[in-house]
């Protein structure tokens, strides 16, 4: 009994360090599951908040950048970010370095390949996990719209117009 409470509590604690580290603005690039996404959605409460799934390697992801990019500053302030990116953790310095490039100023994290069923299942039941993908939260943490594929800013300005 010891060791299993043990054991939640040291699970607990991972998923508030995570938390908090991904908080603290410095370095983003940690690795989240599904519960750690969970809890960055829940602490965006009060706001609306838009995450974009993305990879370096994902071309349409790449051509849609410019547009998250600017809609990033249009709602800084107003809007929640986040960027999942779907790359090998062992990969996150290209990742981070490839964010730089982009001028991407929104927090960043990696997903766990190892949970990325539950991850999909967390963000959108009926998310197929293609990418580039978006989904639009409230300011009560509840996922109202979901675009598959590549959006235009366009696409994407309706979209949190009916949050905002």
């Amino acid at each position: 009994m010891l060791t299993f409470r043990r054991k939640i509590v040291s699970t607990f604690m991972v998923s508030v360090m995570s938390f908090f580290l991904l908080s603290a603005g410095g370095d983003t690039f940690h690795v989240v599951g599904a519960d750690e996404y969970q809890d960055i959605i829940r602490g965006f409460k009060g706001k609306p908040a838009l995450v974009f799934l993305w990879a370096t390697w994902c071309g349409w992801c790449r051509r849609e950048m410019p547009h998250i990019r600017t809609i990033a500053a249009e709602m800084k302030g107003r809007v929640h970010m986040l960027g999942v990116s779907l790359d090998d953790p062992d990969s996150a310095g290209d990742v981070e370095e490839f964010v730089r490039g982009q001028k991407l100023d929104f927090r960043q994290v990696i997903a766990n390949p190892e949970s990325v069923g539950e991850l999909r299942d967390a963000i959108d039941p009926y998310w197929s996990g293609g990418i580039p993908a978006l989904f639009i939260y409230t300011k009560s943490g509840f996922r109202t719209i979901s675009l598959y594929g590549y959006s235009t800013a366009g696409e994407i300005r309706a979209g949190l117009k009916k949050v905002l």
